[in-house]
């Protein structure tokens, strides 16, 4: 036992064991092809992407992504955007859809569509897709539940059936959005706002920046009805984030979805908003119809006109007003302005008489209306309200709301939001216009990034500083031991483990894009695979120096984490570098060894750094004259994006002041009820002390009230009692003399008779042991 209870206290002191840690397996996606690709046919896109289904019309794409987003100016990701698509059977939108699809002249020659893309915010992306050193500990592992960002960046598209997806958007109209598509850029843009509008409800025209991604070319085979014609399906990619609700508008819009909510549960219809009517349009109906004379000012009341005192003059202009002719001879004139006159004056009297009976009529109608609608109304069970009760939720932060239109696509069409993930995963069964787009979007916007997260990568690596290495120096053996000593005296020290704070999250990001695990660090051959990748025409010699630079070890690993993480309280290097430096940085790194070409890297729209030509060319190219000044469109650009960031940073701090509010209230309204029920329970024990205090009162003055009548009883009991006691007690006395005497001689004679029988008895012990001693 003693043992057994030993083992058992040995176990209960034994510390925790640590979970088992293992290093995450080297798993690096390097890009096999070169990211610079500006245009692309049929073949090209044959030999790279051979599970994309390739339309029979179609015969060329440019690729204008290159020139939007250049290797000095990035694609960057700074404001969150989301969608939240509603159900287009249960939920009746609260907001007026003004836009037209299919107009009547509608023109496929020229077709717009958009990529919205729903994104969480920078801060946000960097905490689902990197791998933060402070967040290891010994319990916790800060790989667990990471994503590529590839899932974590998302798109809204379209869907007819269960596996067709496309791009939104339609065919541009001449009437509705302008007459030349070619040189004006916003006729287009006008297009895709019109179309989106109309097939999901989203209003794109507050974005600011559209950037024209890719081009589609088809050539369609001519028909009974058409010629041979070419057909141009161009993709943008606005700034969705521009167009998000603020929190108000939010709010605002959340409360008529609750209402509505309210009337479906209770059985009510829900009518959808009918669309303003354009002023404009109702001018031009108005300006049709062949032979009526169009009126001209205002007429005067009947009744302060007399045809038989008028002018001339006078007579033509309020018939002119009234839209009839003032052609003829005055007596023509004034009867028929007394005619006109005549019929106002009997529809006015008319108007004012049934005016009246049809208020009451309408009342009745819409009292009869509204009881046939209650009788009629279906009566719902909890199963029907549960559906509709999650139809209608809504998103805790905002987004836009997707309402699909219900007439597109003879009622199939629908919308749902996929990530870049998903849209990669296409096969060659996908034999439709609209998921072939989708998928090369999805293979260009996907190089987009892996360019942009390499250029990062090889930017970082050439502004490092290389660590010293070690030089190899003999040294004297007394220097040995002074050395050996200091290190003994340190290791009985035991300094504290350093701790280290992630810093470069953009470098993280974009070496999270290649490395699928997380190791923290590429092999030197990969890196120059990635290298290679970019459009920096590198020779071989220098993206083996540029990749070695950091490499470590025997496998010439590159470490990224040096680059990324520092020593918590120490100060980044990166800070101390200003802004301009920065910029002027990337892009001389952008022009790679193209610079040393004869035509100084022309090909690619890009001039060479130090050039004349290029010195000249950004300063003209970014001014812009308006309003009679000239605008520096780079300088308004880099403000913008501050104002967003500056935007962005002070509404996530509003969120977190309202979290935190919220909390306080909560906390404030639990020490109030608090507060509250002590307050009562105070009350209710004053209340009871004072009852206590009133009863104690009427107990004392009873038990007063008793012990006085309880002396004046005994005060009148008293000598009556006293006296029969006294002779009562003589008399027992009397009585308990004789027997006292009596028991005084039986004890004396009990005292005699034990004596005599402890004589006989010894008397007798002595008589058996004489016989047997005889005997």
């Amino acid at each position: 036992s003693t043992r057994k209870r030993s083992r058992s206290r040995s176990k209960s002191r034994s510390p925790p064991r640590r979970k088992a840690r293992h290093a995450p397996r080297y798993n690096v996606s390097v890009p096999k092809v070169s990211l610079k690709f500006n245009n692309s046919n049929v073949l090209e896109l044959k030999k790279r992407y051979h599970s994309m289904y390739l339309p029979s019309d179609f015969f060329n794409a440019e690729h204008t992504w290159n020139q939007a987003f250049p290797l000095e100016a990035p694609f960057k990701i700074t404001l969150p955007s989301s969608f939240c698509v509603m159900n287009k059977e249960h939920v009746v939108p609260v907001v007026a859809n003004k836009f037209k699809f299919d107009p009547p002249d509608a023109d496929y020659s020229y077709v717009a569509k958009v990529m919205l893309i729903a994104s969480p915010g920078l801060e946000e992306l960097f905490d689902k897709t990197c791998h933060f050193v402070e967040k290891d500990s010994d319990d916790v592992d800060g790989r667990e539940g990471l994503v590529h960002p590839s899932r974590a960046l998302k798109f809204l598209v379209g869907t007819k059936g269960r596996s067709e997806t496309m791009a939104i958007g339609g065919p541009w109209s001449k009437s509705l959005d302008g007459a030349d598509p070619v040189n004006d850029p916003s006729v287009l843009i006008k297009t895709a706002i019109r179309t989106c509008g109309a097939m999901t409800g989203i209003d794109l025209s507050g974005c600011t920046q559209w950037t024209r991604f890719i081009e589609f070319y088809y050539r369609r085979q001519p028909t009974a009805t058409k010629p041979a014609r070419t057909e141009v399906v161009v993709l943008f990619l606005p700034d969705v984030w521009s167009a998000m609700p603020s929190k108000q508008e939010y709010d605002v819009a959340c409360a008529k979805y609750a209402a509505n909510l309210a009337l479906k549960l209770e059985g009510k219809p829900v009518l959808a908003p009918e669309p303003e009517l354009d002023e404009s349009a109702m001018e031009e109906d108005g300006d049709e119809g062949d032979g009526e004379v169009v009126p001209k000012g205002d007429p005067t009341h009947w009744k302060e006109l007399d045809p038989k005192t008028m002018k001339v003059n006078d007579l033509k202009h309020e018939l002119e007003a009234r839209g009839q002719s003032s052609k003829g001879l005055k007596s023509q004139l004034q009867a028929r302005l007394q005619k006109i006159l005549q019929t106002e004056e009997d529809e006015e009297k008319k108007k004012d008489e049934e005016g009246e009976n049809n208020d009451e009529e309408k009342e009745k109608e819409d009292e009869a209306k509204e009881e046939e609608a209650e009788k009629d109304a279906p009566e719902l069970d909890e199963r029907q309200k549960e559906k509709i009760r999650h139809a209608y939720k809504t998103p805790s932060s905002a987004c836009l709301f997707v309402h699909p239109n219900t007439q597109v696509k003879s009622g199939k069409f629908d919308c749902k939001v996929e990530s870049l993930s998903v849209l990669l995963d296409y096969r060659s069964d996908d034999n439709k216009e609209g998921t072939f787009e989708i998928s090369l979007f999805a293979e260009l916007f996907n190089e987009m990034m892996m360019r942009d997260s390499a250029f990062n990568i090889y930017k970082e690596i050439m502004n490092g500083k290389a660590p010293e290495k070690e030089k190899e120096k003999d040294k004297k053996k007394d220097d040995e031991k002074d050395k050996e000593k200091d290190d003994e005296k340190e290791k009985e020290k035991e300094p504290e483990k350093k701790k280290m704070v992630t810093k470069n999250k953009d470098l993280l990001l974009s070496c999270s894009y290649f490395d699928l695990s997380h190791c923290g660090y590429f092999e030197a051959k990969d890196l120059e695979d990635i290298f290679l990748s970019l459009e920096l025409a590198l020779s071989r010699a220098e993206v083996k120096k540029v990749s070695l630079k950091f490499a470590s070890g025997h496998r010439d690993n590159v470490n990224y984490r040096t680059l990324v993480d520092v020593e918590e309280g120490a100060e980044d290097s990166q800070e101390q570098m200003s802004d301009g430096a920065a910029v002027s940085s990337s892009k001389e790194l952008s022009a790679g060894f193209r610079q040393f070409l004869p035509s100084g890297g022309k090909d690619n729209g890009q001039q060479a750094a130090g050039g004349q030509d290029s010195a000249i060319a950004p300063q003209t190219n970014k001014l812009v004259k308006f309003r009679g000044s000239v605008l520096d469109l780079e300088q308004l650009m880099d403000k913008l994006d501050k104002a967003e960031r500056m935007r962005n940073l002070t509404d996530n701090q509003l969120v977190k002041v309202q979290k935190e509010l919220a909390g306080v209230k909560n906390a404030r309204d639990k020490l109030q009820n608090q507060r509250d029920a002590l307050d009562k329970q105070f009350k209710d024990s004053q209340q009871k002390v004072i009852d206590q205090e009133l009863e104690l009162m009427t107990v004392r003055g009873e038990v007063k009230k008793n012990l006085a009548a309880m002396k004046d009883v005994y005060l009148r009991i008293k000598p009556f009692v006293e006296i029969k006691t006294e002779k009562e007690d003589k008399a027992v006395q009397d009585e308990r003399k004789p027997e006292k005497k009596e028991e005084v001689k039986d004890e004396k004679v009990g005292k005699e008779e034990e004596t005599e029988m402890d004589t006989t008895e010894g008397e007798t012990k002595e008589d058996v042991e004489n016989e047997e001693a005889t005997a």
